[in-house]
């Protein structure tokens, strides 16, 4: 059973991310913000008539009675699914993650946002619960899909706390009363490789404020519906927000716009042998939580400010959990999809159309990546999770000979994080490559003294130092020198303080949290070693 304020709190989000959509002709549908940077989806049914340019333009009503010109985008939209993705020059706070089910989730309770009655003059967005019925091919069919109007809004799936499809047809009494149909986004994370990513970085931040509101005081409706009221006027005026954002990082790597701290000599580490007249290849390798996943993801965001002539280079993230990166063919994909959605290849016919291949395969990935290299450009991947790669099998010596050879042709530069040296896992997988001899090797530490100092000094969305100076040594002492438990203590003296429990209510809640780390359980070994060596040392035998 969904607790009520939970369900009330979830019903708010999902409104104020979902839109109209209309053409010159007037109203079509329903829609909803899948990123912050403007992509929406709605049915592709909703918005034919502008894709068989019958009609001119999209528009897209949203929040206050927004109202701007959508565009729509032909390449990751699916009409055979009945998909269509838009695209507005606008950015949102207010977008959901998707999500994906399984027969598993029969019967389960669903809600659905839309204007299944907007064609009717002054009637507004309905909210419908319902539940799942069954799975349908590339559809599933649920009790919530009401109206025409209702085509290409949201169906949210409470027991994942993701979007799981959009609403798509409704069937008429002689087929199934009160049920309709809603297309489901295997099709589309297939189509369209970066979703994945842009949609792990949305689901974080989702399931993050889920939490968050439930640790808060229960609120009836009334009272959430006050504070959305009143919110436009305290981001106005940033003084009344007696709560700002906590700038420690307890999971995940670290987002653009999130404290990343220090990690200078490692960052020019890599820029260096990126420039080089002879680009080398760099593996990263580190523990768990020491901040690999950061490191490569801040390279990806800020390397054109490092370098003086960004023209030549093209640098994407991936991490290598990713679904894509399961088998070769897929992995050589994946990565032209990835580099095609980055804006210098969008604005450089030259070289998306050296990526525009029906299908991929070695041979044809060096062919492209060898027109790359006639113009001038370098493709730097920065591989995460690379230990995922080794365990699969589908990934032979011969895949690995073919990268070593890329790189030696300065066709590509890598950037791998990994746990171990790759030469380790050559020996551990039984590869013979010289692939995992090639590269140079950057050993990932903790931190500095002035990056410790930086991380416990951080400020808050006020500018207001975040820690009192008891706090900050207390950090320091559970943390040490590490970056995660570093964060991790500091999150977990700002929330127990947040919420007016005790230090020692923090340090329980920090020890919970850092035994993910494998520094801290090395610490406490090594404690409980040290505890029994002087115990025996007291004992008469």
């Amino acid at each position: 059973m969904i607790d009520t304020n939970v369900r009330n709190y979830t019903r708010l989000e999902l409104e104020q991310a979902t839109a109209k959509i209309a053409t010159n002709s007037g109203f079509k549908g329903t829609g909803f913000f899948i990123s912050t940077d403007g992509y929406i989806l709605t049915a592709w049914h909703c918005i034919n008539e502008v894709a068989i340019q019958l009609s001119p333009k999209i528009w897209v009503e949203y929040g206050e009675g927004k109202r701007v010109e959508a565009q729509l985008d032909s390449d990751k939209s699916l009409p055979d699914n009945d998909i269509a993705v838009l695209k507005i020059d606008q950015l949102t706070l207010n977008c959901v993650p998707l999500g994906l089910i399984t027969e598993a989730h029969k019967d389960d309770e669903v809600m659905a946002v839309g204007y299944p009655a907007a064609y009717i003059e002054g009637v507004g967005m309905g909210v419908y619960s319902g539940t799942i019925t069954r799975l349908v091919k590339h559809k599933l069919a649920t009790t919530v899909v009401q109206g025409q109007g209702q085509s290409g809004g949201l169906i949210y799936h409470f027991k994942t706390q993701r979007v799981i499809g959009i609403a798509s047809e409704v069937f008429h009494d002689d087929v199934m009363k009160n049920e309709g149909l809603a297309v489901r986004f295997e099709a589309l994370f297939e189509n369209w490789p970066v979703l994945y990513d842009v949609n792990q970085k949305l689901a974080h931040v989702w399931d993050n404020r889920l939490a968050e509101f439930e640790k808060t005081q229960p609120l009836d409706l009334k009272q959430i519906q006050r504070f959305f009221t009143q919110l436009p006027t305290l981001m106005t005026n940033s003084s009344q927000l007696t709560t700002p954002s906590c700038p420690f990082i307890a999971a995940g790597k670290i987002e653009i716009g999130g404290p990343f701290i220090g990690r200078t000599e490692e960052l020019n580490y890599i820029v260096d042998r990126m420039r080089s007249s002879h680009p080398t290849s760099v593996s990263v390798v580190g523990e768990k939580r020491l901040g690999k996943t950061s490191l490569l993801y801040h390279f990806s965001q800020t390397w054109a400010e490092r370098v003086a002539n960004p023209e030549n280079y093209v640098v994407i993230y991936l991490s290598l959990e990713n679904p894509h990166s399961k088998k070769e063919m897929k992995f050589y994909a994946w990565v032209a999809n990835t580099l095609r959605a980055c804006p210098q290849v969008k604005n450089n016919a030259a070289l998306d159309n050296a990526l525009k291949v029906a299908a991929w395969n070695r041979e044809v990935f060096e062919e492209a990546l060898g027109k790359w290299k006639a113009l001038g450009v370098l493709p730097v991947l920065c591989l995460d999770d690379f230990d995922a790669l080794l365990k699969n099998k589908a990934f032979d010596d011969g895949f690995y000979e073919n990268l070593r050879y890329l790189m030696t042709q300065n066709y590509l530069m890598l950037v791998i994080a990994s746990f171990k040296k790759l030469l380790a896992y050559k020996e551990t997988y039984g590869l013979t490559s010289l692939f995992f001899n090639s590269g140079h090797t950057l050993f990932l530490k903790t931190f500095n003294e002035d990056e410790v100092t930086e991380l416990v000094c951080l400020r808050d969305s006020l500018g207001r130092t975040v820690l009192s100076t008891e706090e900050q040594q207390l950090a320091r002492d559970w943390g040490k020198h590490h970056p995660f438990l570093l964060q991790l203590a500091g999150h977990s003296l700002y929330e127990a303080r947040q919420n007016g429990k005790s230090l020692a209510y923090a340090q329980q809640e920090f020890e919970k949290q850092a035994q993910n780390a494998p520094a801290f359980n090395r610490r406490r070994m090594i404690t409980w070693k040290t505890l029994k060596e002087k115990v025996r040392a007291f004992l008469p035998f």
